[in-house]
């Protein structure tokens, strides 16, 4: 039997970006040309990362951020757990005072209620998985 859901959220899109379904049954993403995508855009140019949701489904996220070195990421509101996985470049990740550095092909795991702090040790490009728990009251599961 199949089961057919439809594409439930948008992204807005904008002047560099078409909008574009994030909760789909199977999405593919070619992070190459993704990776080049946000460096091409004006956030890079004039920042220190660009960052894009590739997918967002229930209380799963995955998204795709490419930076510069030096680049700052901060997460105090840490309720769910989040999966810092590096394509490219290089990266510290701190929590409860314990830093590890992680490069390309390596993943760091943060468990949830550990606020967490990563900075780019050189230009790369980051996939982060985070996965919150339901909302009370959600269907969720």
């Amino acid at each position: 039997m199949s089961r057919r859901r439809r594409a439930t959220e948008t992204t807005g899109g904008s002047d560099e970006r078409e909008a574009r379904f994030l909760s789909v049954p199977l999405a593919h993403f070619e992070l190459v040309d993704e990776s080049a995508r946000l460096r091409a855009e004006q956030e890079f140019a004039e920042g220190d990362r660009n960052g894009r949701t590739l997918a967002k489904v229930g209380a799963f996220r995955l998204v795709l951020v490419a930076f510069r070195s030096g680049a700052r990421f901060d997460e105090r509101d840490q309720r769910g757990s989040v999966a810092l996985q590096v394509l490219e470049g290089r990266v510290a990740v701190s929590v409860d005072g314990e830093t590890v550095e992680i490069g390309v092909a390596e993943i760091a795991v943060v468990a949830p209620d550990y606020p967490w702090t990563a900075v780019a040790l050189a230009d790369g490009v980051l996939l982060i998985h985070l996965a919150w728990p339901p909302e009370p009251g959600s269907t969720t599961t």
